[in-house]
């Protein structure tokens, strides 16, 4: 598992994280990974669908947050999900892609 946060007030010292944000790594079983990077995966797809106006992007959200709500996430629960919804992800980043 990856955190990456914001250090409020940044630390510039020596041995202090670069600009404001720092970097830490800790074990974690998928369980928890898998949960946080969905939870991740529908912010992003928020934003893309509000910033972009993108009807796909809004409608995974939706589906990775019912998800989360519903069921306990496993690494065959993860894994399904991403499978189903790989093609919908493809269009969703080659669509970024295309305006960013």
């Amino acid at each position: 598992m990856v955190d990456f946060f914001d250090t409020a007030p940044a630390r510039t010292e020596a041995g202090g994280p670069s600009n404001g944000f720092t970097i830490q790594f800790a074990q974690a079983p998928i369980e928890v990974v898998a949960k946080r990077d969905m939870l991740a995966f529908a912010d992003v797809c928020a934003r893309l669908s509000i910033l972009q106006k993108n009807a796909a992007a809004g409608q995974e959200a939706k589906d990775a947050l019912t998800m989360i709500r519903r069921e306990r996430i496993t690494a065959s629960s993860y894994a399904a999900y991403l499978k189903k919804h790989s093609a919908a992800i493809q269009s969703i980043l080659a669509s970024h892609l295309r305006t960013a």
